[in-house]
């Protein structure tokens, strides 16, 4: 059985009017760009579709879509794989038609929360796990020795799934967190430098 070592979990949430197959796209783009797709295989990395009609035209449609993408290690190293799942759930969803530069456009209107999960499979074909003699130091192959790399691999997934989340918040126009400014309790000592 392979080893998930966590990484990340995050989320964006949206109410307003957006285009829904433009941010599919973009993302879907993305993934490929960065190696978690490759070829054809987006057409197969939708596990899960799901949307329910409303008959209250108050209420709109709810849309569940999941994503599970994943890339190989390294050089094609086949000891680990780096995954990031994604999953849509959009709310209140109509469609409505806007005016944009002059063209008509159909867009959706609702709530919209993706949801972003980043983490490592280690030994994700069981060679480790299966073998008489290498499921004994597993473990501590992935604790002491491969400790650095599997940091540096983590870290690496985790900034791919933070690049992702940033984009969806450069396309929605939401505001991006950066470390609070604090003010200071008590007053600065010292002097200021005139000119």
């Amino acid at each position: 059985m392979p080893v998930t070592i966590e990484g990340i979990k995050t989320r964006v949430k949206f109410s307003g009017v957006f285009d829904f197959r433009d941010l599919y796209r973009m993302v879907r783009d993305y993934l490929q760009d960065k190696g978690y797709v490759q070829g054809d295989s987006w057409k197969y990395m939708e596990n899960y579709y799901s949307e329910k009609h409303s008959s209250n035209p108050k209420e709109g449609n709810t849309v569940w879509i999941w994503w599970r993408t994943f890339k190989k290690g390294d050089e094609g190293s086949t000891f680990y794989t780096q995954h990031i799942d994604i999953d849509f759930h959009a709310r209140f969803l109509k469609d409505t038609e806007m005016v944009i530069d002059g063209e008509k456009r159909r867009l959706q209107k609702g709530e919209l929360e993706i949801l972003f999960s980043a983490y490592l499979n280690v030994d994700p074909d069981n060679k480790w796990s299966s073998h008489w003699l290498l499921k004994g130091f597993l473990d501590m192959y992935i604790r002491r020795i491969w400790r650095k790399r599997r940091e540096a691999v983590k870290w690496t997934t985790i900034g791919d799934c933070m690049f992702m989340q940033s984009a969806v918040k450069d396309y929605f126009n939401i505001k991006k967190y950066y470390g609070a400014q604090k003010e200071m309790f008590y007053p600065q000592f010292g002097y200021k430098m005139n000119g």
